[in-house]
């Protein structure tokens, strides 16, 4: 079953599987990528959500990220950024303004998207317990119009000028 679908401006279209099979759709064919499934992880290997742009996906799994090159139709890195370095569900991601941000359950974490070694968790600051942001889970985080929004259990909230606000 599908499990999340993601479609691009140029036409590709991303399908992520419930048991974590991906197919890369596009005019000139179908292409599967089954490297995650196959990965031997003891966790949560099912993907989320997909976003990204024409070069690389970001795929919020139950584990961290994974980076997914749209070029080379492959698996690239993956990102564990729960604390302790441990593993962490990612509900969603985004990128916008330099910066990567994931809804993960333990609030909302970023990361400069020119940083180093992203795949260390010490390198992603979280967000959530400061600005106005309650320290919870995050189910969604989104951008409309370069301001982000972030869902905390039922209430959205809104990024402006670095505090957020309940809306």
């Amino acid at each position: 079953g599908v499990q999340t679908i993601f479609f691009f401006p140029n036409g590709t279209l991303v399908i992520a599987y419930k048991n974590s099979v991906i197919d890369i759709v596009r005019n000139t064919g179908i292409r599967t990528i089954n490297a995650l499934h196959l990965k031997p992880i003891n966790g949560d290997k099912k993907i989320y959500q997909v976003n990204g742009d024409d070069e690389q996906c970001l795929l919020s799994t139950g584990f961290g990220i994974v980076i997914l090159d749209l070029l080379k139709n492959e698996i690239g890195d993956a990102w564990v950024l729960g604390n302790g370095g441990g593993f962490v569900k990612v509900n969603g991601t985004l990128e916008l303004a330099g910066f990567y941000y994931a809804a993960t359950e333990e609030g909302l974490k970023k990361a400069p998207v020119a940083g180093t070694n992203l795949a260390d968790y010490r390198n992603w600051a979280t967000v959530s317990g400061t600005a106005g942001l309650p320290a919870a889970p995050v189910a969604q985080v989104l951008a409309l119009e370069e301001s982000i929004y972030v869902q905390v259990g039922s209430t959205l909230f809104q990024d402006k000028d670095n505090q957020f606000q309940a809306i």
